[in-house]
């Protein structure tokens, strides 16, 4: 039943698009960038990614890495051969242990990618949302060398097609996993998450405590501290100053004075912002900027 819908929904797709190459070329060269993504990589240190949530979807997937994923407020351990869906909207960041792991993620723009193919209604013919489908899935046998097929189809690719074949065969794993037992995609535990991103994106570039933002949340301070780094892997603090040292690199590299900078990102102590910009990218605010100036010469 699923893959006769499936080999459907992929001829449709094709009708599509064929029409859709034919009458908008420029429309489609667009869309190729937009409506999907996909990178691979292998880790060789110690990293983090903050808390983040787009309205994107994300297959991320596993090998031999070493950490820990935050998905909707829940903890996953990395292990093994793995693939995580991360659902439009979805609070998510990662800690990675230094190890010899390979990781790859394609990213799929639903919203874009609909003229061509409708997830929403894809699940919708099995009576099925996102919140049907599981976090994780563990990979072995047929299913761990079907997705050495996929990564290795859409390594380097920029053709629409090889993508739509990769994207429909992983719903078509997801939805066959629908009723393990790995963890739902529930956005439940999401809206505070996303409140409290969105809090301190515009409000980063003041000074901020933490009794403030605990007492805005309906908390005290040490117990929003230990929710926000259980439910995200980092401490609130690490988050902030990360939100401020990205918008601090956006500044330098539009030319703004590093004095100037320091202030308009929520510091109010030159060398403690030195410090901690430092931190974060092993490098000062004053050499990221001469650096920068180079390679735009």
């Amino acid at each position: 039943m699923l893959a006769r819908y499936l080999r459907t929904c992929y001829s449709e797709s094709m009708s599509k698009l064929q029409a859709f190459r034919e009458t908008e070329e420029v429309k489609r060269k667009e869309f190729n960038k937009k409506a999907w993504y996909f990178s691979r990589s292998y880790n060789n240190g110690d990293s983090t990614v903050p808390p983040h949530y787009a309205e994107t979807i994300e297959f991320n997937i596993y090998k031999g890495h070493l950490g820990e994923v935050h998905i909707s407020g829940h903890p996953y351990t990395l292990s093994g051969y793995q693939v995580y869906l991360i659902a439009p909207n979805a609070v998510h960041a990662m800690n990675y242990k230094k190890n010899d792991g390979m990781s790859a993620a394609l990213k799929i723009d639903p919203e874009h990618l609909k003229s061509i193919l409708d997830l929403t209604a894809l699940l919708s013919h099995h009576n099925m949302a996102y919140d049907d489908l599981p976090v994780l899935i563990d990979l072995s046998g047929d299913e761990a060398a079907m997705m050495n097929e996929l990564l290795d189809l859409l390594d380097g690719t920029d053709k629409i097609t090889d993508a739509l074949v990769a994207i429909t065969r992983f719903f078509e794993l997801f939805i066959a996993h629908a009723d393990t037992s790995q963890g739902k995609t529930s956005l439940s535990h999401n809206d505070e998450l996303r409140s409290i991103l969105s809090w301190t994106e515009q409000n980063y570039m003041r000074k901020v405590t933490l009794e403030e933002v605990a007492s805005i949340f309906g908390y005290n301070k040490h117990y929003f501290c230990n929710k926000f780094k259980n439910t995200t892997g980092v401490t609130y603090i690490t988050y902030l100053n990360n939100i401020r040292i990205n918008h601090a690199k956006d500044l330098l590299r539009a030319g703004v004075p590093v004095n100037q900078v320091c202030y308009e990102c929520g510091f109010d102590d030159a060398s403690y912002f030195i410090q901690i910009f430092k931190k974060f990218t092993d490098t000062t605010p004053k050499k990221y900027l001469n650096l920068h100036a180079k390679h735009k010469s």
